[in-house]
């Protein structure tokens, strides 16, 4: 009768944490359900012993049940605490990141302002050096003729006025 007894409650304690482990589940929000059943049926003459274990197995799975409630407690702060941390980290690493290519494109820019200053002035001087000098030349001419003959004489004046620029 004894070896039976042993074979029930070792039996019961088995499946009971069996269920504690089968029913847990995690997920992002880090829940953790636990469902502890017992039940042992002996039949026996003495039902003081059978109440006695039945009730110790249902205290042990009551604190393994606060035992996993209070690890997913601390779990699930501890979690929050370092996502906490990771998006304080991310958010620091963001600001430096925006703060270099800010620097960045102002050292470009400046770069940038300089290259096109200097094409610039060497497409002056190119120009300049290329482009001829404006030379202006003038020319003014006055001519008469007269012409008197017995019968009748004639007079021609032609006056001419020219200008060349070259640029």
């Amino acid at each position: 009768m004894n070896n039976i007894m042993k074979t029930t409650v070792l039996a019961t304690a088995l499946m009971t944490s069996a269920s504690i482990f089968a029913n847990t589940t995690s997920t992002t929000g880090t829940s953790v359900n636990g469902q502890v059943s017992t039940s042992a049926e002996v039949q026996t003459n003495n039902k003081g012993v059978i109440s006695s274990l039945n009730q110790g197995v249902h205290n042990a799975a009551d604190k393994v049940g606060h035992g996993i409630e209070k690890g997913v407690d601390n779990t699930k702060e501890f979690t929050q605490d370092k996502w906490q941390d990771t998006k304080k980290f991310t958010a620091d690493r963001k600001q430096v990141a925006q703060d270099k290519t800010k620097s960045v494109k102002e050292k470009a820019s400046e770069k940038s302002n300089q290259a096109k200053k200097a094409t610039q002035e060497r497409w002056n001087k190119t120009k300049a050096a290329l482009t001829p000098e404006s030379k202006q030349a003038d020319a003014n001419t006055n001519s008469s003729v007269e012409l008197n003959t017995p019968i009748g004489g004639a007079k021609a004046n032609v006056h001419t006025d020219g200008s060349l620029k070259t640029q």
